[in-house]
């Protein structure tokens, strides 16, 4: 299935994490200088955003814009590898 990945707002990207924090998913937190990443593992693809079918991970992640601030984007895959590879990236 094709992945996923468009602009959110950080509102919504904390009423997203929040949500997954309440019904019990699994959150991985990758603290960022100004906004942190958040891996949502969800392996039961029942956690989604209307009219966009589930995957098995959903990545929440900031992308620099100056130095005050971060656009924020969702990008929700099935491929652990491009998981992976991100992870690894915002790891630098």
């Amino acid at each position: 299935m094709k992945d996923y990945n468009r602009p959110i707002s950080y509102e919504s990207l904390n009423n997203f994490v929040q949500y997954a924090n309440d019904k019990g998913y699994t959150i991985e937190v990758i603290e960022g200088v100004l906004n942190d990443t958040y891996v949502i593992y969800n392996i039961n693809k029942q956690l989604s955003i209307k009219g966009v079918k589930g995957r098995d991970y959903i990545v929440l992640y900031p992308q620099f814009l100056n130095e005050w601030s971060n656009n924020f984007h969702i990008l929700m895959t099935d491929d652990e590898e491009k998981v992976d590879e991100f992870l690894e990236l915002t790891e630098v």
